[in-house]
């Protein structure tokens, strides 16, 4: 079987306002592009951190609003920003506005000036990576079973329900 090239946009939001970021995701859609990225920083980390940054998710789930045909996604989500399970919940939400057009993104975790002036702790490699781990089992988890609990080193859930599931199927494309 061969597969057909696809081609992709990293549209970062730093520095740039919603009508702007909104307009080139528009314009990757009519030139055909098949996906379009956000990041996932709480500040511009290739420009000065004064630089304006939109939070990506809630960007994300208005583009997607907006959009009707390309892919989306954040590349990626930093694991170290948000409880798995919480980012389930805004993926499965984000996935339902996009009718199945999320591909999820997922990563330890990097930039530790970004880290540092938000107050948000960074562990040293090895746990960001165990946690990692850790966030895609229980994602996984979470889109696929009916009710998930979940004992990692980490994270835990108590028979947590994840409702509505995914409208990709049997959990969001990665």
């Amino acid at each position: 079987m061969t597969l057909a090239p696809r081609f992709g946009l990293f549209l970062s939001q730093a520095n740039r306002s919603w009508d702007e970021v909104l307009e080139s995701f528009l314009l990757a859609e009519e030139l055909g592009f098949d996906h379009a990225w956000l990041v996932d920083h709480l500040l511009d980390t290739d420009g000065p951190p004064s630089h304006p940054c939109h939070e990506a998710w809630t960007l994300l789930a208005a583009i997607a609003a907006r959009t009707e045909r390309i892919r989306l996604g954040v590349l990626v989500t930093s694991n170290t920003f948000r409880h798995p399970a919480i980012l389930a919940k805004e993926a499965v939400t984000v996935d339902h506005i996009s009718r199945g057009r999320l591909i999820l993104g997922l990563g330890a975790g990097w930039h530790e000036g970004e880290h540092r002036r938000f107050g948000i702790e960074l562990p040293l490699p090895a746990e960001r990576v165990d946690r990692l781990e850790e966030a895609i089992q229980m994602i996984t988890l979470l889109m696929t079973q009916e009710r998930t609990t979940f004992e990692g080193h980490h994270y835990k859930l108590d028979d947590a329900p994840l409702e509505p599931k995914p409208v990709q199927r049997p959990r969001i494309r990665c």
